[in-house]
């Protein structure tokens, strides 16, 4: 995956230097997450998402100005994202198996967001954002624990499972930038960002969770340093 690292870095800055140099701000992201596990039955097993968990994501960030009002923002993170959720199988009823399931996804992704702004005060500014965010997978594992029919907890088992090599997230938020001067500003946006695209591959032949369809979503606080230059 580190092939794939590089490439995402040499897009993004590749991409700032094809675009004009005025109006432009360059700067950092922090984004705290809460992430959740959307999930589909199937003929063997009923899904449970268990709530939303902590997760984490940064990197650096570049603002193309259009105008005093609208810009568009291009990002490259790294990002760690946790969920949990319960499998119950359907094969023996109501004493069925029952696997309590913790996924981590590791993903580097390059959002873009299309943001417009309205003013508050003379130094505060509303934002408004919408956008999209590819990502590729560095790392896909899980922490299982399993009961089984005769209630017997089993020791939790990690393992790498099969999660999707590519993801797309699309984005919608909103929030503020305060100009401390004219060259420095902070904002803070708030992202509901929806997983697309299925990020645990469909496996037959899997030992645990056969033919399991899991999509990551999750809210974002985006909260980042910016430099006009």
């Amino acid at each position: 995956m580190k092939q794939v690292t590089i490439l995402f870095i040499a897009i993004f800055f590749g991409g700032l230097n094809m675009l004009n140099a005025q109006s432009n701000a360059f700067g950092a992201k922090v984004t705290p997450m809460l992430s959740w596990a959307k999930l589909k039955p199937n003929d063997a097993y009923t899904y449970e998402s268990a709530g939303k968990k902590p997760s984490i994501g940064f990197g650096p960030s570049y603002k193309k100005y259009f105008g005093e009002n609208f810009n568009i923002d291009l990002s490259l993170l790294f990002t760690w994202q946790h969920s949990e959720f319960t499998a119950e199988s359907l094969n023996l009823g109501s004493q069925s198996d029952k696997y309590l399931v913790s996924p981590f996804l590791r993903y580097v992704q390059l959002p873009v967001n299309f943001e417009a702004g309205f003013s508050i005060t003379q130094n505060l500014k509303g934002l408004i954002d919408f956008g999209f965010a590819p990502a590729v997978e560095l790392e896909s594992v899980a922490t299982l624990t399993h009961t089984d029919a005769s209630g017997t907890i089993h020791d939790p088992i990690d393992f790498n499972y099969k999660g999707s090599a590519f993801n797309l997230y699309l984005s919608a938020g909103a929030g503020v930038m305060y100009h401390v001067t004219d060259e420095l500003g902070i904002s803070g946006v708030v992202l509901y960002n929806n997983g697309v695209i299925d990020t645990w591959f469909d496996d037959t032949d899997s030992e645990y969770l056969p033919e399991l369809e899991l999509y990551n979503h999750y809210i974002s606080l985006n909260v980042g340093l910016y430099i006009k230059f």
